[in-house]
């Protein structure tokens, strides 16, 4: 039996085979809806993807039981999308997914997503301009395309879950602190893009993807760069406005017995490092926001410090031969294999190295055929499981952008590239098609698709500065998609 406070399941559209509800009746059931759990002795499941679309909402109650807001097929507004007045909307800890643009363009104020949650899709809370408050749940692991875009947050911390934040997550919110859990492993491009963060509590070891010329993934201050800088450490970030400059506050290396993160450890638990001769096992990573390590060789100089307060390093100098390879994934470090040799020398210390801190120069180059670190990637016959070229060129006749309800044209539909679901196109579709038009509009290029290996990864935007044809000729190109 409903409640006194459930919204009458009569005004309800819902398919029991599936357990989803699919359409509301507002004029009937009201701008504050409380969906029931269930609608004819069936438990209420999934939240349909246009259920609850621009029905002039100003309050939700999700009750428990139901696992997902489903994602449009499509599009970019979901099942509570454009509802402005929409202040607020409850979230069971029964909920594991948030679909794709569920609640954008609301006037929702504060966001607490349950504990169940686990998945909040692209586009989930984009243009909430009232959204100022917002607490992920304890099981979030992954934050979609732009889902929190173009929001009021002054501030966000992530749960201990959070591993991966994708492109352009919180880009334009005001958030200047940043409180990253320990398990955030992937930062998509552009994520915190024109966020003016100055105070940051980052983990080590992420990978922040970054514009080498625009480094802005973790706000407007360029802390990423700063981060790779820093060996990618973890501890508190903060920025000085005054000076314009970043400083860092490590956190304890060794807390619960763990290994030093700052690339450098012992091979022997405890005892005196290179003491005499030895190993020293030696953990390299890029120097710079998505910059390549030792491209065309050059030295790496790092910061070195002994794991028991005060210990020799290297005594009496020596080197150390260093085998270096990737971690998991990504682009080849010494491409080509081989060894690195990695010479270690005191700077300014005369005799021993870094007794008390201090810096090691490490000399690194390659061994035994090796090259250089990150070297260009060169993609041959022999690495290609299929190649297929377009027989003739295309030329570029107009710009449409692709709505709901309708096609909005400039120039030509000949061939023209189609524009959706953008949160960022929302008027005046003309001027801006017209300007699109005017940069691109005759410019030819000819496609082509083809299957390689799976490492290195391509990705789409990567550009192919060389291209050599059958007959010889040299082309560049760009990845526009991949599978």
């Amino acid at each position: 039996m409903p409640t006194a406070s459930t919204t009458p399941e009569q005004y309800f559209t819902f398919d029991a085979q599936t357990q989803t509800i699919t359409d509301y009746d507002v004029a009937g059931g009201g701008t504050d809806v409380v969906i029931p759990a269930t609608i004819g002795g069936v438990p209420v499941l999934h939240i349909g993807p246009t259920a609850f679309f621009a029905k002039g909402l100003t309050s939700a109650v999700i009750p428990e039981g139901v696992l997902t807001i489903e994602d449009p097929v499509g599009g970019f507004y979901g099942a509570f999308a454009l509802n402005e007045e929409l202040a607020s909307i409850t979230f069971p800890d029964s909920l594991t997914h948030i679909g794709i643009g569920a609640c954008a363009l609301t006037g929702l104020t504060s966001v607490h997503t349950g504990d169940g949650v686990t998945a909040i899709a692209d586009f989930a809370f984009a243009g909430c301009a009232s959204l100022e408050s917002l607490t992920l749940g304890q099981s979030v692991e992954s934050i979609g395309y732009a889902a929190f875009i173009d929001c009021a947050l002054t501030e966000f911390t992530a749960p201990d879950s959070l591993r991966f934040i994708g492109e352009g997550a919180f880009a334009y919110n005001p958030i200047a602190a940043l409180v990253l859990g320990q398990n955030v492993e992937k930062i998509e491009i552009n994520a915190f893009w024109d966020c003016p963060i100055t105070q940051a509590i980052l983990p080590a070891d992420m990978d922040v993807d970054e514009d080498d010329e625009d480094p802005h993934t973790l706000g407007s201050y360029r802390l990423s760069e700063f981060y790779y800088d820093n060996g990618r450490k973890a501890g508190k970030y903060t920025y000085d406005l005054q000076t314009e400059t970043w400083s860092f506050e490590p956190d304890d290396p060794f807390a619960g017995g763990s290994e030093a993160k700052i690339h450098v450890i012992p091979a022997g638990g405890g005892r005196k490092i290179m003491h005499g001769g030895g190993e020293l096992i030696v953990k390299l990573s890029a120097a710079g926001a998505g910059k390549k390590k030792m491209a065309g060789g050059g030295e790496a100089k790092i910061t070195v410090s002994t794991t028991g307060g005060g210990r020799k390093i290297m005594h009496g100098g020596g080197e150390a031969k260093i085998t270096v390879s990737t971690t998991g994934g990504g682009r080849k470090i010494m491409h080509g294999g081989g060894e690195a040799k990695i010479t270690v020398s005191t700077e300014g210390l005369g005799g021993r190295l870094l007794k008390g801190g201090g810096e090691a120069r490490i000399t690194v180059s390659a061994e035994g055929g090796g090259a250089d670190f990150f070297l260009p990637i060169e993609l041959t016959p022999d690495d290609r499981f299929s190649y297929e070229l377009a027989e003739a060129d295309i030329e570029i006749t107009g710009i449409i952008y692709r709505t709901d309800e309708i096609d909005y044209l400039a120039g030509s539909d000949r061939y023209a590239l189609v524009i959706e679901g953008n949160p960022l196109l929302q008027e005046d579709y003309e001027t801006v098609l017209n300007a699109l038009l005017a940069k691109l509009g005759g410019f030819r290029y000819r496609p082509y698709r083809f299957e390689t290996i799976g490492y290195p990864h391509l990705w789409p935007g990567d550009r192919i500065t060389k291209i050599i044809d059958a007959e010889n000729n040299e082309h560049t190109s760009i990845i526009t998609n991949h599978l």
